[in-house]
């Protein structure tokens, strides 16, 4: 009797254990694209629109008399600080939670029926 409770035990901890880790993979995906493809995305409209605003912007003062002879976009510090307001650290370490809980769900023993 114990054999059986045990073997249906484990079972019913396998199956609890794959579903959390498929729910805990699906929520993680969906989070690391949220937070590191879009910001990508994101990151490179707005790069395209302000070189196109600073183009136009040059290309207005040298019509008007000189001025300014190079725009210089400085970035420094923002991808930091996206990195930051994103909160990138979370999600890896919500990763890696993830892959060692599907690890250690895989050390569980099946159950053998060879005697």
């Amino acid at each position: 009797m114990g054999a059986l409770l045990g073997f249906l035990a484990s079972i019913f901890g396998r199956f609890i254990g794959s579903q959390v880790v498929k729910f805990s993979a699906q929520k993680v995906l969906y989070y690391a694209l949220v937070t590191t493809v879009l910001p990508a995305v994101l990151m490179t409209v707005f790069y395209r629109i302000l070189t196109s605003l600073i183009t136009i912007q040059n290309n207005i003062a040298v019509a008007h008399g000189g001025g300014i002879t190079s725009s210089v976009l400085e970035l420094t510090g923002l991808a930091a600080w996206m990195a930051n307001e994103l909160r990138l650290l979370d999600a890896f370490a919500l990763i890696i939670s993830a892959a060692l809980f599907r690890y250690a769900v895989s050390l569980i023993p099946r159950p053998s029926w060879n005697y």
